[in-house]
């Protein structure tokens, strides 16, 4: 049997445990060359090592098992060709999602450092804002009940990531008064949106009029958008966006109230 491999061999040669391959036979993806009668060994051939280093890279490129029977034709071939194809496109999605998430970090990167230089204002001052897309949903339950507040939030978060529009933080809650009535809106800030989607706000750069609220304090952003702004533009929209990277939560965070200088209108 020399020109075979033991089972031990043929592992070692790719440094895997043996038991991927009994694995591998069970489920029919790579079938010993030869098992002897009477030992039941099992031995491999040197071609075979091309068959394993394809299901090596396909694991690698997360192709489920279960999934490779169907890439085995009636005489347990292993279908090589379509199987890396599948797998080259599993690769592209993969370097897709790095490079969304790449995109995430430096954009909560760039909004930390941008907060930093604003951080603890006090009073009335002009931010200037690049452009943002935000992924809206009208919220006309109370807006001081925070726990549901926090659901609706999770909910449009996920809504987000199913739509693959790359939610992240900031969020928070556009207000816009409609006949003299406060109307709500829950959002995040996306940065992968998608033509003709629904929902979809996008600010342009703009310089905004800011003022920074500390719920902690006992201080409301409603009642403070009533003493500082709303004789400025009663029609305006008002953004209220969490200054820090964690969940919008309306009572006991520092949020930033912006008001869009020269205004005009924010659709949502």
């Amino acid at each position: 049997m020399k020109k075979y491999f033991t089972i031990s061999e043929f592992a070692r040669l790719r440094k895997i445990n043996i038991n991927s391959l009994r694995y591998y036979e069970k489920i029919g993806l790579l079938k010993p060359v030869y098992v002897a009668p009477k030992t039941n060994y099992r031995y491999y051939s040197a071609e075979q090592l091309s068959d394993l280093d394809t299901i090596l890279l396909c694991i690698q490129l997360g192709i489920p098992l279960k999934d490779f029977v169907k890439y085995i034709n009636r005489q347990g071939e292993l279908q090589t060709r379509k199987l890396l194809e599948d797998g080259k496109k599993l690769a592209h999605l993969k370097m897709q999602a790095i490079q969304t998430d790449l995109k995430k970090i430096e954009y909560s990167l760039g909004y930390m450092e941008a907060n930093r230089q604003y951080e603890n204002r006090e009073g009335l001052y002009i931010r200037h804002i690049g452009q943002r897309q935000l992924i809206t949903a009208e919220y006309a339950a109370d807006i001081n009940d925070i726990a549901n507040v926090e659901r609706s939030l999770s909910e449009l978060y996920e809504l987000a990531q199913n739509k693959n529009l790359a939610p992240l933080f900031p969020s928070g809650i556009i207000l816009k008064y409609v006949n003299n009535l406060p109307k709500f809106w829950l959002f995040f800030d996306i940065i992968s949106p998608q033509p003709e989607e629904t929902g979809i706000v996008n600010l342009p750069e703009a310089d905004f009029l800011c003022l920074q609220v500390d719920t902690d304090s006992g201080k409301n952003p409603l009642a403070e958008i009533e003493i500082h702004f709303r004789s400025k533009a009663k029609d305006a929209a008002f953004i209220i966006s969490n200054m820090f990277l964690s969940k919008y939560r309306f009572r006991n965070k520092r949020s930033e109230i912006q008001m869009q200088i020269d205004y005009t209108e924010i659709k949502v």
